[in-house]
């Protein structure tokens, strides 16, 4: 629900953090409060639309009713942003002002920088490798473990993404409490290998765990 999905406006008003040496610990912590509304929307969408499938004709006009939930949780988080005051960065006479000038002025700044470009590098590998098959678990999960019905299948990929919600709001908390240490970029090489790997033997070795774990009745994929 978009409540929790102000992106890149709430990301913005940390920026001034940086300041008073908050911005890690901020940012972190703003992560877990992302990570517990990813939480919670899957479960709560999941109940909706099967109340909404109960109550109407069809699936597709179940969909009608939380695309207006949708909305008005938009509306909320935005107003609620709203009330937030966002001092206004102070530039040199001589900065330009503008969007496409911060835009122009932030390439530069990472051509010039070869360690910024070797991280932007990586997390392009990372998400490329990451983010596209994990948008296909919902497919693995209806092909490989087909429910009896279809509100069984919205229950399974319910438990799917709220058990990706807690693997993610465990590691902001630890990290926030951790701090990170020092090298922070083998932090990150180091946990992008451990979630690959732990994908690929949930996959090879045991199917879908979460799921097989709610319904130990069905077989892991290809059992």
């Amino acid at each position: 629900m978009s409540l929790g999905q102000t992106g890149g406006a709430d990301a913005a008003t940390v920026g001034p953090a940086e300041a008073h040496g908050w911005l890690r610990r901020i940012v972190i912590f703003n992560g877990s409060i992302q990570s517990a509304m990813a939480l919670m929307v899957p479960a709560a969408a999941a109940a909706l639309y099967a109340w909404a499938a109960s109550a109407s004709e069809s699936s597709t006009l179940a969909l009608v009713p939380i695309f207006f939930i949708d909305v008005i949780t938009a509306a909320l988080g935005i107003g609620l942003l709203a009330l937030v005051h966002v001092p206004t960065l102070r530039r040199g006479a001589e900065q330009p002002v503008g969007y496409f000038a911060d835009l122009v002025d932030g390439a530069r700044y990472i051509v010039r920088h070869a360690f910024v470009r070797w991280v932007l590098f990586v997390l392009a590998v990372i998400f490329v490798l990451m983010v596209a098959p994990s948008n296909l678990t919902p497919l693995m999960l209806v092909r490989s473990f087909p429910g009896a019905t279809e509100a069984q299948d919205v229950a399974d990929m319910g438990i799917l993404e709220v058990s990706f919600s807690v693997g993610k709001l465990l590691g902001w908390l630890i990290v926030g409490a951790w701090g990170g240490g020092k090298h922070r970029i083998r932090l990150i090489a180091c946990s992008s290998l451990l979630f690959g790997a732990g994908s690929a033997v949930d996959r090879r070795h045991l199917g879908s765990t979460p799921v097989h774990l709610a319904d130990p009745s069905r077989p892991p994929c290809g059992g």
